[in-house]
């Protein structure tokens, strides 16, 4: 009955896309609620999460209901593209039943699959997005954030680890800067955030340049926080983002 409300006042307000609207605006219409439904999932907020789903389910019904018969370019040779909507379709369903079950940690499983449909869309079609250099920045955080603990004095070893690890995220932060989507390119709020996390990262290997870590590992920590800080900014407005012809591989 909710979904019902919503979609109703959705058409009031004039927010379904228009038949001239473009896919990669549909697309960005629906992942726009996507990545607000997973960050409030992950930050426990899960009520706003639900609504963020449902309002998702809205915009990829609306989205499929105008390109689902046909995949537009670059998709035109896909073979899959109606079964991948549908079950993209589906999961999302399945979100929103878990946050009405108030399961949130299987809402947020299936909200990550929906990001997982859409990395194998682009790879089946060779198209390389600013959505997955996003996410491979995302791993390499990871990668130097399981490597240390505030409690933590760093061995030579370790700092050596670090280091190695800090320049495959300079590596991916600067892939970031490479790939950047035309519609956004230029814009101010992206800008800012770019170099927020460029800037972030390059404290960081300046960080694991010195030599005297004998108070520990608060300070490397610190930086790592920092930078997932600025990363969870950039997903949540920027994340999954849509392709564009200079783009595919």
């Amino acid at each position: 009955m909710r979904r019902v409300f919503l979609a109703i006042v959705a058409v009031l307000l004039g927010s379904a896309p228009s038949h001239g609207q473009s896919f990669d605006d549909a697309l960005e219409q629906a992942l726009s609620h996507w990545r607000q439904a997973s960050w409030y999932a992950q930050t426990g907020n899960a009520a706003v999460a639900g609504i963020e789903a449902e309002e998702f389910q809205m915009a990829w019904s609306t989205l499929m209901e105008r390109f689902g018969a046909a995949a537009p370019p670059p998709y035109d040779r896909e073979k899959d593209w109606t079964e991948t909507l549908d079950e993209i379709a589906r999961v999302g369903e399945a979100a929103v039943d878990a946050f009405q079950r108030e399961d949130a940690i299987a809402a947020r499983r299936e909200l990550a699959k929906i990001g997982g449909l859409l990395a194998a869309l682009r790879w089946r079609n060779g198209i390389v997005a600013f959505a997955d250099d996003l996410a491979r920045f995302r791993d390499e955080i990871d990668r130097v954030a399981e490597l240390i603990k505030p409690e933590d004095r760093p061995s030579a070893e370790r700092l050596a680890q670090l280091r190695a690890a800090a320049a495959q995220l300079d590596a991916a932060a600067a892939q970031l800067e490479r790939n950047q989507p035309p519609r956004w390119r230029g814009a101010p709020h992206f800008r800012q955030l770019l170099q927020q996390n460029r800037d972030g990262v390059a404290a960081l290997v300046a960080l694991l340049q010195k030599a005297d870590f004998r108070h520990g590992a608060l300070d490397i920590v610190g930086a790592i926080r920092i930078i997932r800080s600025n990363y969870n900014l950039l997903f949540l407005r920027y994340g999954a983002a849509p392709r564009d012809d200079a783009e595919r591989a």
